[in-house]
């Protein structure tokens, strides 16, 4: 059995009766889409079926009510007063259903087409309009700072050519108003652009005397431990959580040293091996933080150091530390004799081997 066995066994039952007892051709009227599986049906039985236009049938005089449509079908028939309708073979018509369906996705198709056209027209129209809120936010924000006492004696920063400004940055100078408003120049700091040091200096202001030390002022900003002592025992020395926008500038700042040479991206990766990513970057931060500490509250430049100076500090601490633990145990450090044999710039926290 087929599809039509079930879906139609009406249709069925009638062209077996059909081909039992002999019969004339088959004729039907074309009304609706009713017809299509009853004419499958019987074309697939071996009938030669015939289609009647309905419009050719009201064309002739008689009366044609429901219950006699059959008898006066085949009285027309019979007189020869109608002629069979256009209807083309089986593979054409299953070519032509297929291409008929064909079009209603496309249909579809192009209405969600017209959707996403309005969708981005109203999206690009957005996307203007906040950008045009963001240039009356940046004129606002210029506007102030040329309103500012000029302290850095009428000079300019010096071109360092290490850091881009950011895609979402203010269009104007940034950097040189900074330089004349503050005196010195944050920039020359690893990881610190003209638009970082305004979103710091915008948060914390100019002067810097509220706090009495580079640590208050870290401790402000949560980079500092926040220890947890009970019964004279430390519980938990996390820091503490807060949504302080300063702090958060400076740790973006502080993961975009990951691949710099200077002395504050060694110090980055060397703790990224240790504590982890997250201690990391709040303990490189933390370091940005007295930095700008100091030249904002004490006018002092900042000096680059690479990554060797840091390394050279490293290992000096670990040199002093190893002597302090072995004099605890009553031994005494002393250097190897064939010190060019023993390079001592190999990184002191390097795992020994097994």
């Amino acid at each position: 059995m087929t599809a039509n066995d079930t879906a139609w066994p009406t249709g069925w039952r009638s062209a077996v009766w059909r081909r039992r007892s002999w019969s004339p051709p088959a004729r039907m009227e074309s009304t609706g889409v009713y017809w299509i599986p009853l004419f499958g049906v019987l074309e697939e039985r071996g009938f030669e079926v015939m289609l009647v236009d309905p419009r050719r049938i009201k064309n002739v005089s008689g009366r044609k009510t429901d219950v006699l449509d059959c008898q006066w079908l085949q009285q027309l028939h019979t007189c020869g007063l109608w002629s069979g309708a256009f209807r083309p073979e089986a593979d054409i018509r299953r070519r032509r259903s297929y291409l008929r369906q064909r079009a209603m996705p496309v249909q579809y198709a192009s209405h969600h087409i017209q959707h996403m056209q309005q969708a981005l027209t109203q999206a690009l129209e957005r996307y203007r309009f906040y950008h045009d809120q963001i240039g009356e936010c940046d004129r606002e924000i210029e506007a102030p700072m040329e309103r500012f006492e000029d302290r850095s004696g009428g000079g300019s920063p010096a071109n360092n050519g290490r850091w881009h400004s950011q895609g979402n940055a203010p269009r104007c100078d940034v950097r040189t108003r900074l330089y004349r408003m503050t005196g010195v120049d944050l920039t020359r700091i690893g990881g610190v652009d003209g638009f970082t040091a305004l979103k710091v200096i915008s948060e914390i202001g100019a002067d810097l005397t509220k706090w009495p030390s580079a640590k208050h002022f870290a401790s402000w900003l949560g980079f500092s431990p926040d220890h947890r002592i009970t019964g004279g025992r430390v519980m938990s020395s996390k820091t503490r959580p807060n949504a302080n926008r300063a702090a958060a500038a400076l740790r973006l700042a502080a993961n975009a040293l990951h691949r710099s040479d200077s002395a504050r991206g060694a110090f980055l990766r060397r703790k990224k091996a240790q504590p982890g990513v997250p201690k990391a970057i709040t303990a490189t931060a933390h370091k940005l933080a007295r930095l700008i500490y100091s030249m904002l509250r004490f006018g002092q430049e900042y000096v680059a150091a690479g990554a060797e100076y840091c390394e050279r500090q490293y290992q000096q601490r670990a040199l002093r530390a190893a002597k302090r633990r072995a004099a605890q145990l009553g031994y005494q450090l002393a250097p190897l004799p064939n010190a060019e044999d023993h390079p001592t710039d190999a990184p002191l926290n390097a795992p020994a081997a097994a």
